[in-house]
C-alpha cells in the first residue's frame, strides 16, 4: 500500500530527510567510509557483505520514514550485523532482477575478440545497439521501479519472495504510475547530482559515498 505521504517525492524531501537529523555528519561518514570499503572489495566478492549491509540501512531509512519517525537516518553503531541480515534478501532480489544485464555484459565479452573485422563488425555492433538499447533501457526503468516498490514491501515484511509477486507489484505500480514516473524522474535528477558531485576530486568522492545511498 502506497500511502499519501510516499507520494511526496522529490529530491529537496529527501536531502531534507538526511540533513535534518542532528548527527548527519556522524552517519554519512560511517555510510561513505563503508561505501567506499564495498567498492575496493567487490572484485574479492567480499564487497558484496558491505553492499547487502547498505541495502539493509535503505530498507531501515524506508521503514523510518513511513513510519514517520523525525530523524529517519539509523545509526551504524552495533547495527551493522541486523542491517547485513535484512539486506541480504535485497540484494538476492537486485541479483536476479539483473541477470539478463549480467549476461549480455557476458555475451558481448565473449563476441567482442570476433567483431574486429573492418566490415561485418561496425555493423552487426550497429544493428545490435539499436534493438537491445532501447529494450535494456524499458528493462532496466521497469525493473528500478519493481525493485523500490520491493523494498517498501520488505521493510514491513522481509521476506525476500515479495520481490517476486509479480502480479501485486505491477498492479502497484498500475494504481501508483504516477508516483512511479516521479520517482524516476527524481532518481534521474539526482545520478545528475551525483555526476556533478563526482567530479570534484577527492572532497567530491567522499560526499557522493557518504549521500548516494541514504538519498536513493
Amino acid at each position: 500500500m502506497i500511502t499519501d505521504k510516499d507520494k511526496l517525492v522529490s529530491l529537496t524531501r529527501a536531502l531534507r530527510i538526511v540533513f535534518n537529523d542532528p548527527h548527519w555528519q556522524a552517519k554519512l561518514i560511517i555510510t561513505g567510509i563503508v561505501t567506499l570499503i564495498s567498492s575496493l572489495l567487490t572484485p574479492l566478492l567480499i564487497g558484496l557483505a558491505g553492499w547487502a549491509a547498505l541495502l539493509g540501512y535503505v530498507v531501515e531509512v524506508v521503514y523510518n520514514i513511513r513510519a514517520e519517525r523525525p530523524h529517519p537516518l539509523p545509526g551504524w553503531e552495533r547495527n551493522f550485523e541486523r542491517f547485513l541480515r535484512r539486506g541480504a534478501g535485497v540484494m538476492v532480489a537486485f541479483i536476479l532482477y539483473n541477470l539478463p544485464n549480467f549476461l549480455l555484459a557476458c555475451c558481448i565479452a565473449f563476441a567482442a575478440p570476433s567483431l574486429d573485422n573492418r566490415i561485418t563488425g561496425p555493423t552487426v555492433i550497429l544493428l545490435a545497439s539499436c534493438c537491445l538499447i532501447p529494450l535494456l533501457l524499458v528493462y532496466n526503468l521497469l525493473i528500478w521501479a519493481l525493485l523500490s516498490l520491493g523494498v517498501g514491501r520488505y521493510s514491513d515484511h522481509p521476506a525476500t519472495s515479495v520481490f517476486f509477486q509479480f502480479g501485486s507489484l505491477f498492479g502497484l505500480l498500475r494504481e501508483n504510475s504516477d508516483v512511479v514516473i516521479q520517482y524516476l524522474i527524481t532518481c534521474f535528477l539526482a545520478n545528475l547530482l551525483f555526476a556533478a558531485v563526482g567530479v570534484i576530486p577527492i572532497l567530491g568522492w567522499l560526499a557522493l559515498a557518504g549521500l548516494a545511498v541514504p538519498l536513493q
